[in-house]
């Protein structure tokens, strides 16, 4: 069972990608971006994230456009959204 809740949003990205977790337990936590083939292109946040809710943003507007991965990997569990960048 999973011990946190992870939203991104918007899927069709301009400006700034939005990222909502809620965190049941303390865990360290890493948010990338990756290429549609699973290559990490950039490390958005790593570090420990206490229990509770939390929001991060973070800008876009110097990435190519094209699709992505979003990957959330909080206490060793991967999550994966896809993206869609249109600056």
């Amino acid at each position: 069972m999973s011990e946190q809740l992870v939203k991104a949003y918007p899927s069709l990205l301009q400006n700034e990608l939005n990222v909502e977790l809620e965190m049941k337990l303390n865990a360290y936590s890493q948010i990338s971006l990756l290429d549609m083939s699973g290559r990490m292109i950039m490390r958005l946040y790593s570090a420990d994230l206490e229990m509770g809710m939390h929001k991060l943003n973070f800008p876009i507007q110097n990435l190519a456009n094209g699709s992505y991965i979003l990957n959330c990997k909080i206490g060793g569990i991967n999550h994966n959204f896809p993206i869609l960048i249109l600056n």
